[in-house]
């Protein structure tokens, strides 16, 4: 039995409340057969009704509608009709909406034999479309001119040919989309390979990273022959440099790359806020603490331009940056005065939330669950990792979840709850190597630590365990090829924590003073 096609429901899913009911106030008024918009609108009411696509039930809700009998045929004009909503409901102010009219009106006019018209439309959409560098619109405008030319020098029967300028210039800018679509396809391998080594693959020592890395376009920017290509081209040795880790070079890598885009007003504020982010996570990599700080205070100074449909979501990217950045930055200081402008955060969190991805949402949460246990605030601490962890969909967006495991166990041994310790380490185990696969040294011997501390009543006992963890732990840190992807909890840390009876967060202080002298 064929399955039906979930294509349409997943459309609706994809929409905002805001483009739902602008298809909803389009579509009433589309077309003469009002019966025909009252069927489309009850199929799009009852498909974004449903949590999961249900068709059966569908057919059920409508088997009194005549439409019902070929509803093939009504989800795929209503999917058309969606569609065009969609395309009506884009910013037209957008540079690349702006230009692909001026070509559909140049075409209408080519078709009427308008020439002189059709010509003065086309030197508008070039204008444009060289100062935006689309230039696969650029290559259309451009072949609609010769045509144009062409009828043109027919029309007014001109003797002379053609001029072969425009033949030249299409040549030139073919080179410059050719070189563009290069780049993108390199930056997008090398993206891919990113993806990789943050799960923990060993990315270096392929052949086709390797390759990559000595691609001559690689070589310097002078290869990249557009503005656009040199974005592109400064993304893709961002990329490369951190699955090398050679952090220096992306330092200087990222310097030049946001100087580019302070140099053209083009560049969007969300991209440089995402450019301005790769900055600041290198600083943290150098452990350039005084410089991170400083371009971290700029953060919430960049302005941010009054465009309506864009502000919110420019805002929700600046909050995430300098809150994620300043949630690292105070794990590795042990610095968490920022755990008093908790009620601030909390509050732009409900504004913003919505306009920030789940693997962010995840991050933040988990990074402010941090900050609460390194504070000593364990109930609070508590409580926000049982958010994540709570979360049907948090499993998926690693490595936040495993992450969230650890520290969670690490919360319920601050608050005493041994018990808990002893029955929850097993399940923990269980899900840390169904969901990555293996789990690392550092991680074993933290949770051998505190499987035995579950079952140990002794003091004398409970030191020994700690001075032997420590020792194990201390042989993992001097050992090069064991790499260790755990965000913000040093377990080292915690445990000497507990071997000086201190908190956890003054010895997070004291070692970075003595390494950083900050």
């Amino acid at each position: 039995m064929k399955i039906p096609s979930n294509d349409l429901f997943s459309l609706i899913s994809s929409m905002t409340k805001d483009e739902k009911h602008f298809f909803r106030k389009f579509a009433s008024i589309q077309g003469e057969d009002a019966k025909a918009q009252k069927n489309y609108l009850m199929l799009f009411n009852a498909i974004d009704a449903q949590e999961k696509y249900d068709e059966e039930e569908i057919k059920k809700k409508f088997e009194r509608q005549k439409f019902i009998v070929q509803l093939h045929v009504t989800k795929i004009y209503l999917e058309g009709l969606i569609l065009k909503s969609l395309f009506l409901k884009t910013n037209e102010t957008t540079f690349r909406f702006r230009i692909k009219k001026l070509i559909t009106d140049a075409d209408i006019l080519f078709a009427k034999g308008l020439y002189l018209h059709c010509a003065k439309k086309l030197q508008t959409a070039k204008k444009l479309a060289y100062k935006t560098e689309f230039f696969d619109l650029l290559l259309q405008i451009i072949s609609l001119e010769i045509d144009n030319e062409n009828r043109k020098y027919n029309m007014f029967k001109k003797k002379e040919y053609l001029s072969t300028e425009l033949y030249a210039e299409y040549d030139k800018v073919l080179l410059l989309a050719g070189n563009l679509n290069r780049y993108e396809e390199i930056t997008n391998k090398l993206f891919s390979f990113y993806l990789d080594y943050i799960k923990g693959e060993n990315i270096i020592n392929s052949k086709e990273f390797k390759k990559i890395y000595r691609h001559p376009l690689l070589k310097d920017v002078s290869k990249a022959l557009s503005y656009k290509a040199k974005m592109v081209y400064h993304f893709g040795k961002s990329h490369m440099y951190n699955i090398t880790e050679e952090y220096i070079k992306d330092y200087k890598n990222l310097k030049m790359h946001l100087n580019l885009m302070e140099e053209n007003s083009a560049s969007g504020t969300m991209r440089y806020f995402s450019v301005y982010n790769n900055f600041l996570s290198t600083l943290y990599s150098l452990k350039k603490f005084r410089e991170l700080n400083e371009k971290l205070d700029h953060v919430k100074d960049i302005v941010i331009p009054d465009v309506k449909k864009e502000k919110i979501k420019i805002s929700a990217m600046q909050f995430r940056i300098y809150y994620l950045t300043k949630f690292l930055a105070s794990a590795e200081s042990g610095n968490i005065d920022i755990v008093s402008d908790i009620d601030s955060f909390n509050r732009e969190f409900r504004i913003y939330s919505k306009h920030i991805s789940g693997l962010f949402t995840i991050n933040l949460i988990y990074g402010l669950s941090f900050i609460l246990f390194a504070a000593g605030r364990y109930d609070e601490a508590l409580l926000y990792a049982n958010k994540i962890l709570n979360d049907k969909n948090a499993e998926m967006l690693q490595p936040f979840y495993t992450d969230t495991l650890i520290l969670s166990l690490a919360i319920h041994y601050e608050l005493g709850n041994k018990q808990l310790l002893e029955y929850s380490i097993k399940p923990v185990i269980h899900r840390l190597k169904k969901m990555k696969g293996s789990i690392s040294k550092k991680e074993k011997v933290y949770l051998k630590y505190l499987q035995k501390h579950s079952l140990t009543d002794s003091e004398v006992r409970e030191r020994k365990l700690l001075e032997d963890t420590l020792i194990e732990l201390k042989e993992i840190d001097e050992d090069k090829t064991q790499k260790v992807y755990l965000q913000f909890l040093d377990i080292y840390t915690w445990i000497e924590s507990k071997i000086n009876k201190e908190s956890y967060r003054s010895v997070l202080k004291r070692k970075f003073k003595k390494m950083y002298a900050i």
